[in-house]
């Protein structure tokens, strides 16, 4: 047994040394290259397919439900229905992603989890609250959307920098995989 275990370790020794000697660029860069590649998709999908159509049906609502327009309501529940799955598929991948122990991955991942669990909050409310007519659980939803706007913003500045520091990393080390 324990000839076995040494066995595979030093299997997995000469995989990395080939590895390494493969590239000059770090393996904590490689790792957030390859958190990148898996998340980035996942992004996107999220605000192309979830967030922009979201926020055009809000910003055409918006002074028809300080009005207290019924169909303004209806628009913004409508949206937030369609909203909801994407939201919620992008999130349910998203954790299933481990991002590296070390570097920028981490924070980026914290944020987007945070955003995403309290945008599908805000989502799930305004759905429910057209549903049951309530304009208490509307409000609350509308109340956590702004909350989940601020926390997206943090997230995406969090990506921006991660962006950069790998691309200024990638430019370094010279990776063409960037």
């Amino acid at each position: 047994m324990r000839l076995e275990v040494t066995a595979v370790r030093f299997l997995w020794f000469l995989v990395f040394a080939t590895w390494a000697c493969a590239t000059s660029a770090p393996p904590l860069l490689l790792l957030e290259l390859n958190y990148w590649e898996q998340t980035n998709p996942l992004l996107e999908k999220a605000i192309l397919e979830g967030g922009t159509p979201l926020a055009e049906v809000y910003i055409d609502n918006l002074s028809g439900l300080t009005r207290g327009d019924q169909q303004a309501w209806e628009r913004i529940a409508i949206g937030a229905k369609t909203a909801l799955p994407v939201y919620k598929s992008v999130f349910t991948e998203l954790v299933k992603i481990q991002p590296p122990s070390a570097g920028m991955a981490g924070d980026v991942h914290t944020a987007y989890g945070l955003a995403w669990g309290e945008r599908l909050a805000s989502l799930e409310l305004i759905v429910t609250s057209w549903e049951s007519g309530s304009d208490a659980t509307f409000r609350e939803g509308l109340d956590r959307m702004q909350t989940a706007s601020a926390l997206g913003r943090h997230a995406e500045d969090l990506r921006r920098q991660f962006n950069t520091h790998l691309l200024s990393q990638c430019e370094k080390y010279r990776v063409s995989r960037c």
